[in-house]
């Protein structure tokens, strides 16, 4: 029971590496998209670039920016990391049935309950978390496709930067697909682990 709960904290704390990792390419990329637009010889802040010639290179970096920021990658990992909670909270409440059932079968028995108590309360807890996160994840979606249509629909220079600085921001906040896939199948244990402890107060 305690290396279980140990286990959820050691995984926070790789997630929280797993991102900064993922934050620092992003802000990289978004870093070499900017000087290649505006700094670069005959790029949009030369003196020497015509009105026509800024609103045809315009177009031309708004259908590449969504490609070089990575948005609608972004967007399909965001809605699988979605998926991946979804199924993750579905697994805890799952669990906490089962250790219900658990904590009735040990209170028949005249055994200790504290530790079904614990692990009840880690879970509710993760359930509750989940809830927000789902929700954070979907917002973020949303958020995610007004960033590519507002680069895709910027009429004049400032417009397009000001929508790839918001882009980055919502970029910067999404998760490791991997940090998700890691916790579901931890839940998934600890559903296994629960159905075990079960049957063998049952027995």
């Amino acid at each position: 029971m305690e290396n279980r709960l140990s286990e959820a904290t050691n995984s926070d704390i790789e997630q929280l590496n797993l991102a900064d990792s993922f934050n620092e390419i992003l802000t990289a990329t978004f870093q070499t998209l900017i000087q290649s637009l505006f700094f670069k010889s005959g790029g949009l802040s030369s003196s020497s670039v015509s009105a026509g010639n800024v609103q045809q290179d315009l177009s031309t970096l708004q259908t590449n920016s969504i490609q070089d920021l990575g948005i609608n990658s972004a967007i399909f990992s965001t809605e699988r990391i979605k998926t991946l909670k979804e199924n993750s909270l579905a697994k805890v409440n799952e669990t906490i049935t089962i250790l219900g059932q658990l904590r009735i079968c040990r209170q028949g028995k005249g055994q200790s309950i504290t530790d079904v108590d614990n692990l009840i309360s880690t879970a509710s807890s993760k359930a509750t978390v989940l809830n927000v996160e789902i929700l954070g994840e979907s917002t973020l979606i949303q958020n995610l496709q007004n960033d590519r249509q507002a680069i895709l629909s910027a009429r004049t220079v400032r417009g397009f930067q000001t929508a790839l600085n918001t882009a980055q921001s919502d970029l910067n906040k999404v998760e490791s697909e991997d940090a998700a896939i890691e916790e579901n199948d931890q839940l998934f244990q600890n559903k296994i682990d629960a159905e075990d402890d079960l049957r063998a107060c049952s027995i």
